[in-house]
């Protein structure tokens, strides 16, 4: 299994072969579906099932998964945030918009920047002095088929329609050793959201209804 993973980081990381890496992603996403693997995933605040696949150094290999008509949960701060890692993300089933934030201080805010650090499965938000207003920079449209990439420390949203389902596999890359953020309402206190862990049935149910939208049958 460490070889496979291995070699579809190294396909995501170089973008040459993207059949190449379709082929061993679907296959990935049959075997998570038919339960011959079994990863530790949970339940993201942002509404997708993430499956930590591979971790190799300063690299981590994922698989987020957004089902149709799934319940997606109320946040406390808002969908717009940063990462301190690259994600390089090729989209497996399904499509969605990455959209590009740029934030500014300013003296009417409508938001407040909080820093982001993680522990187990909980995630501590705690507000800063920083208060901004943000505009929608640009808007990328990808799907199945697609390889795109957020660059650590840039703001972002992902929308993916209600009435869709899809899969992405990300290969994050650290690159900085500080909290992430994400932007919040101007009064909100520090507080903690649980990350809740999503079983191995649920992973597999999942799996299954991208293999099926893919045309793959579960072995």
């Amino acid at each position: 299994m460490h070889e496979r993973l291995s070699s579809i980081s190294s396909l995501l990381d170089s973008g040459d072969r993207l059949d190449v890496l379709n082929d061993q992603a679907v296959e990935l996403i049959g075997d998570i579906a038919g339960g011959q693997l079994t990863f530790a995933a949970v339940r993201h605040p942002l509404g997708f099932i993430y499956a930590p696949l591979l971790r190799a150094g300063s690299t981590a290999l994922r698989l987020h998964i957004w089902l149709s008509g799934a319940t997606r949960p109320e946040l406390t701060t808002s969908p717009i945030h940063d990462h301190t890692w690259q994600l390089t993300s090729y989209v497996v089933c399904g499509r969605l918009e990455n959209c590009l934030v740029e934030i500014h201080d300013s003296t009417t805010p409508t938001h407040r920047v909080f820093e982001i650090s993680g522990a187990g499965g909980a995630d501590s938000l705690r507000p800063t002095a920083r208060l901004v207003e943000f505009r929608v920079a640009a808007t990328q449209a990808v799907q199945a088929g697609d390889r795109y990439t957020i660059e650590a420390g840039r703001f972002h949203f992902t929308e993916v329609p209600e009435d869709c389902t899809a899969a992405t596999i990300v290969l994050a890359s650290r690159k900085a050793s500080v909290p992430e953020r994400s932007l919040g309402p101007l009064r909100v206190p520090e507080h903690e959201m649980t990350r809740e862990v999503c079983p191995p049935t649920e992973l597999a149910a999942a799996a299954t209804v991208v293999s099926g939208l893919l045309g793959q049958s579960v072995r």
